[in-house]
């Protein structure tokens, strides 16, 4: 069975509230302060159709993966994700020359959220694949309800007997 999620859309109207997304993947990521985190915030309940998001670690309890692969999806673009950085004036990056998206690269803190009908479209193939290993195990099983196929074929040995003797 081939992965099928259903990506959800992104209006034009919406990705100047919810940033750009990151070159090869879905995870559209803004910075700014609080107010724009206001209008990121209702773009995304927009999108989602109110409130249909979770944070990668309910994700990960939902479809039964760890973060790490909920993560690795992410960065794979296999999956849609939503990241807001707050950006506040701060005199140490200025000092040190150092930008935000070199921040938020090196794992800075975000609010980051996912569609939940990406992940139920995960969640099934999951489950799917699952179905199929367990078929094909109960297939095998039955195949080899004796121990004759541990025996092998003994013709050879009672040959060689009749022959020797």
């Amino acid at each position: 069975m081939r992965e099928v999620i259903n990506f959800i859309d992104i209006p034009e109207e919406y990705k100047q509230a919810i940033g750009a997304p990151d070159p090869g993947t879905r995870l559209y990521r803004q910075f700014g302060h609080d107010k724009e985190k206001e209008l990121w915030w209702d773009a995304i309940l927009s999108i989602t159709k109110e409130r249909n998001v979770v944070s990668p670690g309910g994700a990960s309890s939902f479809v039964g993966v760890s973060r790490t692969a909920v993560h690795k999806r992410i960065k794979e673009g296999r999956l849609t994700a939503f990241a807001f950085h707050t950006v506040e004036e701060n005199k140490l990056l200025k000092k040190i020359n150092i930008s935000y998206e070199q921040l938020a690269e090196s794992g800075w803190p975000q609010i980051l959220y996912i569609p939940w009908s990406e992940l139920k479209d995960w969640r099934n193939y999951i489950n799917s694949r699952k179905q199929k290993a367990s078929l094909r195990k109960k297939n095998m099983d039955a195949d080899h309800t004796d121990d004759k196929f541990l025996k092998g074929n003994l013709a050879w040995k009672n040959k060689k007997r009749k022959n020797d003797g």
